[in-house]
């Protein structure tokens, strides 16, 4: 928990230094984009995919709904953050 805070924190920083000098959308665009090879990465080991699998089977509606819910929480804190500070 500490270095996911940590990560998220240094992400952040690194976000905010380059969202003052370049478009923001662009800047989501990739932070998006880097999120998505991650979890590309992660999916590489099979024990993860099956893992996913039986829980996207399982929970299928919940999850998604969860996921967007997040998703959209956390782009409306980004664009806060970034707009307004």
């Amino acid at each position: 928990m500490l270095f996911c805070a940590l990560e998220i924190s240094l992400s952040s920083l690194i976000f905010k230094f380059f969202a003052v000098r370049d478009e923001f959308w662009i800047l989501t665009f990739w932070n998006f984009f880097g999120q998505a090879l991650f979890g590309v990465i992660l999916m590489l080991a099979a024990k993860n995919r099956k893992q996913f699998s039986e829980m996207n089977h399982a929970n299928a509606g919940a999850l998604l709904s969860v996921n967007i819910t997040n998703e959209l929480i956390n782009l409306g804190g980004w664009v806060c953050a970034t707009r307004f500070f």
